[in-house]
């Protein structure tokens, strides 16, 4: 679950990335910036957001805590004469 987290919110952040070149009238091969890889840019994004950082300490937390034991049916008794 935790990759799909990371991986939904690198793609968001590339899909604003590439919107916003495109409003500019600027392709992203036109930056003059290093090019980057796709795997480099999801590195990138991995390591540097805060946000991936939380979500990834609560699929953790959520992985830790104590799962309920499923109970065990109510005791009957019964009497006949």
């Amino acid at each position: 679950m935790l990759s799909k987290i990371s991986r939904l919110t690198s793609m968001t952040l590339l899909g604003l990335w590439l919107e916003t070149s495109a409003l500019s009238g600027q392709t992203p091969t036109d930056s003059a910036g290093p090019r980057l890889t796709l795997a480099e840019v999801f590195r990138v994004l991995d390591t540097a957001s805060p946000r991936l950082d939380a979500a990834r300490q609560m699929a953790r937390a959520a992985d830790a805590r104590i799962k309920p034991v499923s109970t065990l049916p109510d005791p009957q008794l019964q009497f006949g004469l």
